[in-house]
């Protein structure tokens, strides 16, 4: 408080409370970030938000949770309600469209999967599309590979081919079909002819059958009837 008091004189003359005097000047506060709010967009410097990027985040976002549920409402209900059709560039080796199979328990854990995660129609056949042109991809190679092999065996591959799963029934019986179901390279088939040649031709010392080892195991097989 302040008070005039009369000196000598009879003027007055103010006097100071020391409280008063002693009292520190307010200091402003600059502006702190919140906590909820990232560095990134905060002007330390405007001690403010930096609106420009808020607002531009902000329509990141609602566009986003736009799309997200868009892509919830293409979710099917359950998992067997995903389509098993397959885009019509998908085909086997006989340049047919493939389908998948409902009842194959691989068709329905791919089902159940997509179903656990998720995903849209579009995605599920999206997947499900690239996973059978891969096993399609293999197949082809193989055939591919089976056909380059059977080319060395020349225009009798399939007679001669014949002809030697025909030897093993008769000389193994239905053992003989894990031996045919091997016959995959030309060196294979070759190697079973000679093997069979040897189980099936007559002694050199039967003069009347001499003539019959000049014969291929395919010739030798149809004389047989």
């Amino acid at each position: 408080m302040i008070e005039s008091v009369p000196n000598p004189d009879g003027e007055g003359v103010p006097v100071v409370d020391p409280l008063v005097a002693a009292a520190p000047a307010p200091v402003a506060v600059a502006p702190t970030r919140p906590e909820a709010l990232p560095e990134d967009y905060w002007d330390g410097e405007a001690g403010a938000p930096k609106w420009d990027a808020l607002s531009e985040k902000l329509t990141k976002v609602q566009e986003y949770e736009a799309a997200e549920a868009a892509r919830r409402e293409a979710v099917p209900v359950e998992a067997n309600a995903y389509k098993l059709d397959l885009p019509e560039n998908v085909v086997g080796i006989d340049g047919k469209p493939v389908r998948l199979i409902a009842d194959d328990p691989a068709t329905k854990a791919a089902q159940e999967l997509a179903a656990k995660h998720g995903l849209t129609q579009e995605q599920f056949t999206d997947f499900v599309a690239f996973h059978a042109g891969q096993l399609l991809a293999g197949q082809k190679a193989a055939d591919s590979a089976i056909r380059a092999e059977m080319t060395k065996l020349g225009a009798e591959a399939p007679a001669r081919i014949k002809a030697v799963e025909s030897a093993l029934k008769q000389q193994l019986g239905d053992k003989g079909t894990a031996l045919s179901d091997s016959l995959f390279t030309a060196e294979a088939v070759e190697a079973l002819e000679a093997l069979i040649a040897k189980l099936t031709t007559p002694a050199i010392s039967a003069p009347h059958q001499t003539a019959a080892q000049d014969l291929s195991l395919a010739e030798r097989m149809y004389q047989k009837g």
